[in-house]
């Protein structure tokens, strides 16, 4: 319609418990958020604590978080569930009982509270860093060797030249093995079908590092990684290229000529893109 419209929709708080209980299968599952206010993943799950596994998965069009029990609870770039907004929750079911199926319920959160008190919705941080415009997602916990990592470096992936997904370094200390403060980057990367992706490692908008490692495809609610075992990505750095000349995003140099191929170059540690 040309007419600039209002859309309204009519509705009441789902207040009952059975309204607020969610039911949990094997695997993927889609949910709602029934709490009318933003609250951080751990308050807003917090009935699920007891019954999740760790690895369980909760993400939505662009960010995701993890649980650990080691590590006390959800950890990711997705920090708030919102109202209005729709999750896919992973849950892991113990082998011993295959077939259990599992329920959680949220509290109950309005913006006037539980009895009449004034409950403020919770602040959230900034927009994502990059909003997913296709309708599936895999996730990945990435841990980079090869360059140094710093707190505010942000990891890129791309798919056809296309970008696809970014992270920033997220300094934590991860579980197991890898018990260490290391840096790690929980990364959304949006697609459609299956695609071999490619990395880059920027700070301060330039290209610092290329992923070496090829073979990682793109496939719809793949879990790739844990904060246990985390995927590793072998980066070479790019203090090593010369000046005024191309390299594709995976580090193969193309000369000191402008390619004729479409696609995303690295030029002076800058993306440029050949049309």
């Amino acid at each position: 319609s040309q007419n600039s419209q209002t859309l309204h929709i009519d509705g009441r708080p789902l207040m009952d418990v059975e309204e607020r209980t969610i039911t949990l299968h094997h695997d993927w599952n889609y949910i709602g958020y029934t709490p009318l206010v933003n609250l951080p993943v751990n308050e807003a799950l917090a009935d699920f604590y007891s019954k999740a596994s760790d690895g369980d998965i909760i993400k939505s069009q662009d960010e995701f978080a993890t649980f650990s029990s080691k590590g006390g609870g959800w950890h990711g770039n997705l920090k708030y569930m919102k109202p209005g907004e729709g999750y896919m929750l992973y849950h892991q079911v113990t082998p011993q009982r295959p077939d259990e199926i599992v329920t959680f319920t949220y509290p109950f959160k309005s913006t006037t509270g539980i009895t009449g008190h004034k409950a403020a919705p919770a602040k959230t941080d900034s927009s994502p860093l990059f909003k997913n415009q296709r309708s599936t997602t895999m996730t990945m916990i990435v841990k980079v060797e090869g360059v140094d990592v710093q707190e505010d470096d942000r990891l890129l992936a791309y798919a056809d030249g296309e970008l696809c997904g970014i992270a920033k370094a997220d300094v934590k200390a991860l579980d197991g093995e890898n018990a260490e403060q290391s840096a790690v980057f929980f990364l959304s990367v949006g697609g459609e079908k299956q695609q071999q992706l490619v990395f880059t490692l920027e700070r301060d908008s330039e290209i610092i590092g290329t992923a070496t490692r090829d073979g990682i495809s793109y496939k719809p609610n793949l879990r790739d990684g844990t904060t246990s075992l985390p995927r590793i990505l072998h980066f070479n750095g790019t203090d090593t290229f010369e000046n005024d000349a191309y390299y594709t995003l995976s580090g193969i140099y193309c000369g000191t000529k402008r390619p004729k191929t479409k696609g995303v170059y690295i030029y002076n540690n800058q993306k440029v893109l050949i049309k």
